[in-house]
């Protein structure tokens, strides 16, 4: 069943990434490099404000109902409430703070930013409805309507910055718009299937366990996400809009690497968190020797394809871009492992381990960003962030190995058996779809 999921995962991202692509050429062609660097920064923005806004719940979410804790109403009623009470509290300090630390943004408008407010508790909401199809066991139910969000956001996008408004809000509006459309398709299903709506619960008890899960893992979420765009966000303090959204393209097919290793700490938490601990780290060992073998092929193939990409999707403007992706790819290597296990970890009762690794590289990336971005501009960012993800990883295996006890070669080592697994499984998927 890991498998099929895992499979089924990765066809919907497939299709979801190359419609986001779609979205990042049409930035980049139609708005520019200095639209496409400002919409990068508002980006990281809702990335930060969505996890503060969450706080974790939609792992907690995965989590509680895998382990049969509470019932599904409970569980769902009370993260509305609770999203409901953190998204109040989010205008009312976050938005402020925001405007007043403008001058770090630099030539980034508070109006483009103002948009993330309303795309945030939008993007929770959501990411709760898949939380619970996922905490059911329905993790492919989830991904038709992730996709379904994915296409809707194309579409609007592409008929708004190509027909209607070339501005840079178009972009966040038409985000907007996919969310609620994607809510509104997941809310209509459950109703007829589950008898289930929004509503607002605030049981002390749940928020009080939901919150004392997701916080520990949302921690290493928030510094994670802060210690890979740090780079970003100094390169458009100290060069402009324009210099960012060049460097941004090395992110955008960096993050190619990070596809697979996405997709399985997203399906692995919840499996991890329906098995013992011992059961759990034959799973997570496992996953991360299969994953670091594909991560060290897919590197290799994007580093190759790199210098015809680049230029050929988003214009010779961007071809700036190549240099800083080479140096990315070493430490995104050491970036995906991480996350897989971190994610495994968590699944098996230890969220934690992921916050305390992020604080590493958070310290790490803003050190050597401020150091080396001035001087060597979009390589320096690149070298910072590389260091960064492989002293992370470095510290994982530290807390692994003397916290966990663990055997670190079980998680690097491919065995003849893995392989015979994954031929096995290829073979029966290929077979059931040819039958079909």
């Amino acid at each position: 069943m890991f498998f099929k999921d895992s499979v089924h995962t990765l066809v919907v991202r497939v299709f979801g990434y190359l419609f986001a692509l779609g979205v990042q050429v049409i930035i980049a062609r139609f708005l520019g490099p200095g639209a496409k660097g400002e919409l990068q920064i508002a980006m990281f923005l809702f990335a930060v404000i969505t996890l503060l806004l969450g706080l974790g719940f939609e792992r907690a979410i995965i989590y509680f109902l895998g382990k049969g804790r509470y019932d599904l109403k409970r569980i769902w009623y009370n993260a509305c409430g609770f999203l409901l009470v953190s998204s109040v509290f989010t205008v009312i300090f976050w938005l402020p703070l925001t405007y007043l630390a403008m001058p770090l943004f630099g030539q980034v408008r508070f109006e483009l930013l103002a948009l993330v407010f309303i795309m945030a508790p939008l993007d929770r909401l959501m990411s709760f409805q898949l939380g619970v199809f996922n905490g059911r066991g329905e993790i492919r139910r989830g991904n038709r309507f992730s996709l379904q969000n994915s296409i809707t956001y194309a579409v609007l996008v592409a008929l708004m910055v190509i027909w209607i408004m070339p501005r840079s809000d178009s972009v966040l509006l038409a985000y907007s718009c996919a969310f609620f459309v994607t809510i509104i398709t997941v809310l209509v299903y459950w109703k007829r299937n589950l008898g289930l709506t929004l509503g607002l619960s605030f049981d002390r008890e749940i928020q009080k366990s939901m919150l004392a899960f997701g916080t520990k893992g949302q921690i290493g979420n928030i510094t994670n996400m802060i210690a890979t765009r740090l780079d970003l966000l100094i390169m458009n303090y100290y060069l402009g809009k324009a210099s960012a959204g060049v460097y941004s393209v090395a992110i955008n097919f960096g993050d190619l690497l990070l596809f697979l290793p996405f997709i399985l700490s997203y399906v692995i938490f919840p499996y991890a968190s329906r098995r013992t601990q011992d059961q759990g780290w034959i799973l997570i060992q496992k996953i991360a020797r299969i994953s670091l073998l594909i991560s060290f092929a897919t590197a290799l193939v994007i580093a190759l394809l790199a210098p015809v990409a680049v230029p050929l999707l988003f214009s010779d403007e961007f071809i700036g871009a190549v240099e800083p992706l080479w140096i990315l790819l070493g430490g995104i290597i050491f970036l995906a492992s991480f996350r897989i296990i971190a994610s495994g970890v968590s699944g098996i009762g230890f969220p934690a381990v992921y916050s305390i690794c992020t604080l590493v590289a958070v310290g790490v990336s803003l050190t050597l960003n401020l150091l080396l971005v001035p001087r060597y501009q979009a390589t320096g960012a690149a070298l910072s962030n590389s260091i960064a993800y492989f002293l992370t990883f470095l510290s994982l295996l530290i807390i692994i190995r003397f916290k966990f006890r663990q055997r670190l070669l079980l998680f690097f080592m491919i065995r003849r058996q893995d392989l015979r697994e994954i031929s096995a499984n290829i073979r029966s998927f290929l077979g059931r779809k040819a039958s079909q």
